[in-house]
């Protein structure tokens, strides 16, 4: 109990510090923030009710509580856009660029377009601003230079420029179709469970039945936030 406390306390420290280094330096919401405070909130959800469950000292799960609305708060206020504090030459970029990693993976800022777009005829000036990762004009120069720099009377030598030119991107989606994977693997077994559950004839527990609601909203909820094309 002392050890984990001790950690937590000096991992809450890294946080702050982390926060307030990634805020200034970075043009989105931190990936790596928000992974953390995401990923000990739904481990913290358990221990808390756990703990207001079996343990008879209040002051313990309460204490577990304002963690995690603290921690709820910083996960809203880390998600926040940064657009405001843009010098004038970055107030163009795109929505997605700045974007954090729930906007993204849910296609949040998709949602101001297609309102746009049922109510009115978009022309092109009225589009958004594409990421400027696929702007055609750095692609051709970086392309170009890749093209240049390999041997190109190789077999495959288009795909080979093209992996070595978009290698971090590409390493960059393999984790998130690897959880997405694990989700859709564990979606089935959830469903199999609920439905299995609710044809007992005895009376099911609040405790188990919490349980599955939440196990529910991770796999499904994984899926949509992992799925990131």
């Amino acid at each position: 109990m002392v050890a984990s406390t001790a950690l937590e306390l000096v991992a809450a420290l890294v946080t702050v510090v982390l926060i307030d280094l990634e805020y200034f330096r970075s043009i989105r919401p931190s990936l790596l923030v928000s992974a953390y405070l995401f990923v000990t909130l739904l481990l913290d959800t358990a221990r808390a009710r756990t703990a207001w469950l079996i343990s008879d000292n209040r002051p313990y799960p309460a204490s577990l509580c304002a963690s995690l609305a603290l921690k709820v708060l910083l996960l809203i206020l880390q998600n926040f856009e940064k657009r405001s504090w843009f010098i004038d030459q970055k107030h163009n970029m795109s929505d997605e660029s700045i974007g954090g990693p729930f906007n993204q993976g849910l296609f949040i800022w998709l949602n101001s377009l297609l309102c746009k777009g049922y109510t009115a005829l978009l022309i092109g000036n009225e589009l958004p601003h594409i990421h400027e990762k696929l702007s055609s004009e750095d692609l051709s120069a970086t392309f170009e230079a890749t093209w240049a720099a390999c041997n190109q009377k190789r077999k495959n030598a288009l795909l080979f420029a093209v992996v070595k030119r978009l290698r971090w991107e590409v390493a960059g989606i393999v984790l998130p179709r690897l959880a997405v994977m694990g989700f859709s693997i564990a979606q089935p077994f959830i469903v199999g469970k609920v439905v299995s559950t609710l044809e007992q004839t005895d009376q099911l527990s609040l405790d188990k039945g919490y349980g599955l609601i939440g196990a529910t909203a991770i796999v499904f909820v994984g899926i949509a936030v992992c799925f990131i094309p």
